[in-house]
């Protein structure tokens, strides 16, 4: 007898994949506590592998799960919930579109038809951000409803950063979208004029460069005793980091609504990002963070002598960061979640 509590979950598992937990996949471990039958696919390295265990995924079990929840990304991964929603909609199946990648609105303007059509064969579409929602709008008649994943916060312990050492940590991961080698052109601009300041970046290597780029800067400005590259970190080891830093960089020219700033802003990090994608509709510049231009190192480095400095900065943005990040806590989002899931799964 198929559990009324079932659906089946596309995306890429990336913690399969040896790249951490993806915050679907958190979901899928919270849920499944609660008592909830998922199916999950997939976390297969090659692309085409990985499309081919979706579509098996999504025929083998279609007995078993009442409704599926598809990530949207652009590019190539488009076109594989293209592929998974038509044979769901040869199944009858109803299914949920969850709008995630930071590119979408780019993609959408080049693709706005193939867009429109997958967003409206969708019983339901969700996004994280109004970011999303917003940028999006134009090109699909389809509802879109603002949605946020949750954020487990329970080992993020909260400290108020009243008095801030240059303690900076970067958490994106080696990528071109993310820029990581700009946190080491600020470093090489302020390490003559404060004493101590250190830089730990974390993350894994995308392969693209960016790791080598960013490693030849360093050694270029001599820059190995105050520039630690920890690649990517177990949750334990990066949960620590983070509660002993007192900044974040956060330095992308593509992005959506990082799970790793909510996680600083958790701790009570004073918050330095480029003003992009959904960081604005995440960060009240002044308020809970800094927002800088992309691509300039030169208005972090003013940002973080703000921070060092100014009477009073570092309190308030940690404080409001810290409220602020609370909102997004899998103990207040959760139960949203599963109301959702329960309205689509009931009507299979």
């Amino acid at each position: 007898m198929k559990d009324k509590k079932s659906f089946l979950l596309i995306t890429n598992l990336t913690s399969q994949m040896k790249r951490g937990m993806a915050v679907s996949e958190t979901l899928n471990l919270l849920l499944s506590a609660n008592g909830w039958k998922i199916y999950t696919a997939s976390g297969k390295i090659n692309k085409l592998a990985r499309l081919f265990d979706m579509l098996l995924t999504t025929w083998r079990y279609r007995d078993e799960y009442n409704c599926a929840f598809i990530e949207v990304f652009s590019g190539q991964a488009f076109i594989w919930a293209e592929i998974v929603c038509s044979l769901l909609h040869r199944l009858n199946k109803p299914y949920i579109l969850g709008l995630w990648g930071g590119n979408l609105p780019d993609f959408a303007k080049r693709n706005s038809r193939l867009v429109d059509k997958l967003l409206r064969s969708a019983t339901l579409v969700v996004a994280p951000s109004f970011y999303l929602l917003e940028k999006l709008r134009p090109y699909t008649s389809a509802k879109i409803t603002v949605f946020p994943y949750g954020v487990d916060l329970s080992h993020f312990q909260y400290r108020i950063r009243s008095k801030v050492e240059p303690k900076i940590i970067s958490m994106r991961g080696f990528h071109s979208i993310y820029c990581p080698w700009i946190a080491t052109e600020v470093i090489a601009l302020l390490k003559d004029t404060i004493p101590g300041i250190k830089l730990v970046m974390t993350g894994g290597d995308k392969q693209d460069g960016s790791l080598e780029k960013t490693e030849k800067i360093i050694q270029e400005y001599s820059l190995e005793e105050v520039v630690k590259v920890s690649g990517f970190l177990e949750k334990s080891e990066l949960e620590r980091l983070v509660m002993s830093s007192d900044i974040l960089f956060n330095t992308p020219i593509i992005d959506n609504t990082p799970v790793s700033v909510i996680q600083a802003m958790a701790c009570g990090l004073c918050i330095v990002s480029t003003n992009v994608g959904g960081l604005p509709y995440l960060i009240d510049d002044e308020v809970d963070g800094l927002l800088v231009p992309p691509n300039n190192p030169e208005s972090i480095v003013a940002a973080v002598q703000r921070i060092l400095s100014e009477p009073g900065l570092a309190t308030k943005l940690s404080a409001n960061a810290h409220a602020k990040a609370e909102q997004y806590d899998w103990s207040v989002i959760l139960p949203k979640w599963e109301e959702l899931l329960e309205g689509v799964c009931s009507s299979s």
